[in-house]
């Protein structure tokens, strides 16, 4: 099996570098409240849901993780006074996730921070080039997702934020 070294032109391993750089940071930067990259994400995603209905399952859905994962993710989460878990309107067997008012406040705090790193992390580029960079990252996710599919991996559906 062929090396892949720094000079490659394997888009794979640029993304993956990039992932693992930007994900060391984000664990830097949550460290010091104690969270970790994983547990922010699915803050992140229960603050973007807006008024609807969320439970443990569409988590593991979107994000593409396992049960045993999400379910130590929401029990930290909420044993940190994060998120809390109440009965579904919906359906009786479930539980509904829902963000505190402490998960709340670190949230739009820890959004000023994210939109900082992201201009960091496109600094120089114009604004055509971070509307091209998007276009190219959703087309690639695009093709991986279809591929999934078409090997019989999972099917996931993930809720863009406007």
């Amino acid at each position: 099996m062929p090396k892949i070294l720094p000079e490659s032109e394997d888009v794979g391993f640029w993304l993956k570098t990039l992932s693992n750089h930007m994900e060391a940071g984000r664990n830097q930067r949550m460290s010091e409240f104690e969270l970790t990259s994983s547990q922010f994400e699915v803050l992140m995603f229960l603050v973007c849901q807006d008024e609807d209905e969320v439970n443990q399952i569409d988590i593991e859905q979107a994000m593409n993780r396992s049960n045993p994962t999400i379910t130590g993710i929401v029990k930290r989460l909420e044993a940190k006074g994060f998120i809390e878990r109440l009965p579904s309107c919906k359906d009786k067997r479930y539980k509904k996730l829902v963000v505190t008012e402490k998960g709340c406040e670190f949230v739009k705090g820890a959004d000023i921070n994210r939109r900082r790193g992201e201009e960091e992390l496109l600094r120089g580029f114009s604004d055509d080039e971070r509307k091209q960079l998007i276009s190219f990252i959703k087309r690639l996710d695009e093709n991986v997702r279809l591929k999934n599919n078409e090997k019989g991996g999972l099917k996931f559906n993930v809720k863009e934020a406007d």
